[in-house]
């Protein structure tokens, strides 16, 4: 384009003419502007944003946005409360060409997720039962509805164990149910009868015999259980003219208490002679452990001493000559 004018003007009775030399812009094409949205349409309280595009002009330019969004950028983002069709106008200015335009978005109601827990799911328990704390539990699964009844509702869900069975005192939990248990004993009596088993016996020079003893242990209870346990118990305490023997106090004859009791101590046969002189066999009865069950006779033979020959004698035949 030819950026000079001619200009003639006319004072009077003189004729002038001049060249004008104008800025680029004024000659150039006139802005042009228009619009669009993010997207359509939109649920409430859901952002869109209107976008200006220009073109022309001097190619800077600037926006201003009114109606349905206000602002001073390229762009407009905005966020609608009820539903509806909405529109913005941008005015778009480039040097001093102007143009606007307007677009427009359809605005619905959000939907609603839930207005009861029952609409997010039907709570249930899930998985297999199992024991805790001694008693049977089992998760259950819940479901909520959040803010319910809005815009903003939405569902959740949470797991937790819940308590089924309570199990009482004579039962425990196994594998997720609540068993009895049996009670084993009361008492002892219940396990068993005490007493004597087995045959006599010495023991220490006394009689003894085994006594098998029942115990209830943990009585009266889940836990309970039986045990016996077998000791030596003394019987028969042996006197001390008796003796144990076989499982029995066996009484003890007392063979002496003196040495009388077992003979007479003497001289018995015939005199001889032993070294030159009259000797005799003497016999000596003796009693052993006088006066207890253990006392016996015993009895002793030796030479003694009759007669001692004289320088003038001689021992002959049991004699002195």
């Amino acid at each position: 384009m030819d950026k000079t004018k001619k200009i003639i003007i006319l004072t009077g009775l003189i004729l002038v003419s001049a060249v004008l030399i104008l800025p680029q812009h004024a000659f150039a094409g006139g802005v042009t502007a228009s619009c669009s949205v993010s997207q359509s349409p939109v649920q409430v309280g859901q952002s869109v944003t209107f976008t200006a595009t220009a073109g022309g002009g001097a190619e800077t330019y600037t926006y201003s946005w009114a109606s349905a969004c206000i602002g001073n950028t390229q762009s407009c983002t905005v966020t609608f409360d009820t539903p509806g069709i909405r529109s913005a106008t941008v005015s778009v200015v480039s040097g001093t060409s102007s143009a606007s335009a307007s677009c427009s978005v359809t605005v619905v109601a959000a939907p609603i997720i839930c207005s009861t827990n029952s609409q997010c799911g039907t709570d249930a328990n899930i998985g297999l039962p199992f024991c805790q704390s001694g008693n049977v539990y089992q998760n259950r699964k819940a479901y909520t509805c959040n803010n319910p009844g809005t815009i903003t509702s939405y569902c959740s869900d949470s797991t937790a164990s819940q308590l089924q069975t309570t199990c009482t005192g004579n039962q425990i939990c196994t594998a997720g149910a609540c068993v009895n248990q049996t009670i084993i004993c009361g008492s002892n009596t219940q396990c068993g009868t005490s007493g004597l088993i087995g045959s006599p016996y010495c023991l220490g020079n006394n009689v003894y015999q085994n006594y098998k003893t029942y115990t209830c242990n943990n009585a009266a209870t889940f836990n309970s259980y039986c045990s016996d346990s077998t000791a030596s118990q003394l019987q028969t305490t042996c006197t001390g003219a008796q003796v144990c023997t076989a499982g029995a106090c066996t009484n003890q004859t007392i063979n002496c208490s003196t040495n009388s009791q077992c003979g007479t101590s003497g001289v018995v046969g015939s005199p001889y002679c032993q070294g030159g002189n009259v000797y005799n066999n003497y016999k000596t009865f003796t009693c052993n452990n006088a006066g207890t069950v253990t006392s016996y006779c015993s009895d002793s033979t030796a030479g003694q001493l009759q007669t001692t020959c004289t320088a003038n004698q001689i021992c002959s035949i049991g004699a002195y000559l």
